[in-house]
């Protein structure tokens, strides 16, 4: 499934040419480094796919509901979160929803017959919302690549 499709994209400002006829696929499936000399135009290309920056001419489609998590180059810090903490703000509608199928799931071992069912129709709704946004492969990917060490 394709997440990005950008296709022929260029970006000026003024007279000075940044991306000429960029074209690129990103599929659920990639995993994906843009490397460059400083000033080449990663950061612009990322704030294009963000959508902070409207190209000159082509197109960048993004996948319905595509949720992007980007840390900018330059970041100034004030919360009283972690960087862990905001980092995982990326995910908080799939925590909600692992929340409610964790209710649910208690609610099914405490209940009697008739509202376990009830219950059960609630948490397949539920794991079915998850599955379709990625919530179990988001837990354990997230954690891998952003858990401090040391």
């Amino acid at each position: 499934m394709e997440l990005i499709n950008i296709n022929d994209v260029s970006l000026s400002f003024g007279d000075e040419e940044i991306l000429n006829d960029i074209s690129l696929t990103v599929r659920d499936e990639d995993k994906i480094g843009i490397i460059g000399v400083n000033g080449a135009g990663k950061t612009t290309l990322f704030r294009l796919i963000m959508g902070e920056l409207e190209c000159t001419s082509g197109n960048i489609i993004r996948r319905k509901n595509l949720n992007i998590g980007y840390v900018p180059q330059r970041v100034e810090y004030h919360s009283q979160r972690t960087a862990y903490e905001d980092a995982l703000e990326t995910f908080s509608d799939l925590i909600h929803l692992e929340e409610r199928l964790n209710e649910l799931n208690e609610q099914m071992i405490a209940s009697s017959t008739m509202e376990s069912v009830e219950a059960r129709s609630s948490d397949r709704e539920a794991q079915r919302r998850t599955e379709d946004q990625g919530a179990h492969s988001k837990d354990t990917s997230f954690k891998a690549r952003h858990t401090p060490s040391g």
